[in-house]
């Protein structure tokens, strides 16, 4: 019977491909162990709502993926997803001017691609033009008097009530704003300023009721003049009054009506 023997590889070709198999396997676990930091942003504009969808009133988001270099740079930026191309068109141009500390592999500055969520939400001045119905913010030229130099300050021919917003009741929060605004010769508030703390559905709330406030006009050597005046807005939570009781019935009147 004869006997096959396999044929033997020559000991230099297993040697080689013995240390090629260590060098592989010792790439992959210095990969492994690599330590690798993602880009992290250093200047970061915010994005601005954009203009076309000013009335509308659509809030919206957009993802961008941008492309980092080693000196933390945006060398190129695309549009993933975006609810409208506004919204992709605002982030596209917010993104490119943003400066990074780039990536780093164990220490060195790599080039590296990261994906850039943006959410735009309503600019509080289109909230409250479209809760008042008209344009309360705008551009004004004209001559405004401080009221520090008038006699008579402005005021308004009804209180000033503001309504406490819905999704707020049950939180107890509540605020005092101080709010600085252009009363028009023809009485009406134009242009209010409010300070930036507190959440958005309460300062809403303050800037409508100003806005929705009419003055008498104010009368400045003979003439109705524009004034820049205040006035102190305050939100309170609204008490909840319980639904009145019912006294049961007497029991001569249970009867009665029984017998019906």
């Amino acid at each position: 019977m004869l006997l096959r023997h396999s044929p033997r590889l020559p000991f230099r070709l297993i040697r080689s491909r013995v240390l090629a198999a260590l060098a592989l396997v010792t790439l992959v676990s210095a990969s492994a162990l690599a330590q690798i930091t993602q880009p992290r942003p250093l200047n970061a504009p915010s994005a601005e709502y954009p203009a076309a969808l000013r009335k509308s009133l659509r809030a919206g988001q957009a993802v961008i993926q941008v492309t980092v270099s080693k000196a933390g740079l945006v060398v190129d930026a695309e549009a993933k997803s975006a609810d409208d191309p506004a919204f992709a068109e605002a982030a596209l141009a917010a993104v490119r001017q943003w400066t990074f500390a780039p990536a780093t592999r164990d220490g060195i500055p790599s080039a590296s691609s990261i994906d850039v969520p943006f959410v735009f939400t309503v600019p509080i001045e289109e909230q409250v033009n479209a809760s008042v119905g008209r344009e309360v913010f705008q551009e004004f030229d004209q001559p405004v008097i401080e009221v520090s130099a008038l006699r008579v300050r402005p005021t308004p021919n009804k209180p000033v009530v503001p309504i406490y917003p819905k999704e707020l009741i049950g939180s107890g929060k509540t605020a005092d704003y101080k709010i600085d605004f252009i009363v028009t010769r023809e009485g009406r508030v134009i242009n209010p300023s409010i300070p930036p703390e507190g959440p958005d559905a309460l300062r809403i709330a303050a800037l409508v009721a100003i806005a929705r406030a009419e003055f008498t006009p104010v009368f400045h050597q003979g003439l109705a003049v524009n004034c820049r005046t205040s006035a102190v807005v305050r939100l309170r939570e609204p008490k909840v009054t319980p639904p009145p009781r019912t006294k049961p019935l007497p029991v001569s009147e249970r009867v009665k009506r029984d017998d019906i």
